[in-house]
């Protein structure tokens, strides 16, 4: 791969930055299909291939930084002795099925 400033593209979002030669970089330890696909594109020498080639990049290196913004976002409730904060609601499936579940027991048990 030439080293031009394509080559040398950078992606932002807020804090957040990634290099092009670094998405490239996570491509090639994928390996297998991934690897031998983006290889073709980048090596068939047309224009059409280079710009396909180019557009994946871009929108994986655009999606792992949007990525990273919303999961730095996360944050866990807590109250002041940092402790888990009230009754919150199930959001996991086990917790989900395990409500529903003592819900029904508590719906059938009051008839």
């Amino acid at each position: 791969m030439a080293n031009d400033a394509a080559n040398n593209a950078r992606f932002q979002l807020q804090n957040y930055l990634v290099e092009k030669q670094q998405v490239v970089y996570s491509i090639k330890e994928v390996e297998g299909f991934v690897l031998i696909s983006m290889d073709e594109l980048r090596s068939s020498g047309k224009a059409n291939d280079m710009e396909t080639y180019d557009i994946i990049v871009s929108t994986i290196a655009i999606f792992s930084l949007q990525i990273v913004a919303g999961i730095s976002k996360v944050c866990a409730e807590r109250d002041n002795q940092n402790c888990s904060a009230d009754q919150l609601p199930p959001v996991l499936p086990l917790d989900c099925a395990i409500y529903i579940s003592e819900t029904l027991l508590l719906l059938c048990n009051s008839n």
